[in-house]
């Protein structure tokens, strides 16, 4: 897959149908949501009878919720999350404004290492229908996704890199 074309003279030209979707990207990016946000943090549930029973209604997988920043550290904090929780197989579900795009990189090969899915989505504890909806996955964060052995979306991903990330030195 290449960006360009090559005509018979040697001339390099790009698609219209890929400038296309650049302008289709970039717009989309420049609306993306710009907010502070904190450190990436894990959540999963905990109490084990509830554990083991999720885990027998899902083949095994449990679901670990991952909001916040990408920030130097958060793959080790994750590692460190699945160890300490004993996590055999999981969906990871994504909620992140983005951030360090290199740590993003390094989650999403940590995720595929464990061959854990991805997903984009929140916690609800009462499974409210289209909550999914409200989570976002934008920058680093889509680099993490990617991780993913399958991958779950039903939301927002954005691929390109937000304001804030242009603007900072990560």
């Amino acid at each position: 897959f290449a960006p360009y074309n090559v005509n018979k003279t040697g001339k390099m030209s790009v698609p219209l149908n890929k400038w296309l979707i650049y302008f289709c990207l970039t717009t989309m990016f420049a609306h993306a949501p710009a907010r502070a946000d904190t450190p990436m943090t894990f959540y999963m549930e905990t109490n084990p009878s509830t554990r083991i029973t999720n885990k027998l209604i899902r083949a095994g997988i449990e679901d670990i919720y991952a909001s916040g920043e990408i920030t130097q550290g958060t793959t080790d904090r994750f590692l460190a999350f699945v160890i300490n929780n004993r996590v055999e197989s999981a969906k990871i579900h994504f909620n992140s404004p983005g951030g360090s795009l290199a740590e993003g990189m390094k989650l999403g090969r940590a995720i595929r290492t464990l061959q854990f899915f991805t997903a984009i989505g929140v916690y609800s504890p009462t499974y409210e229908p289209d909550v999914d909806r409200q989570s976002t996955c934008a920058s680093a964060c889509a680099y993490a996704f990617a991780g993913g052995t399958s991958r779950f979306i039903n939301c927002r991903l954005y691929t390109y890199p937000s304001p804030r990330d242009r603007t900072s030195s990560r």
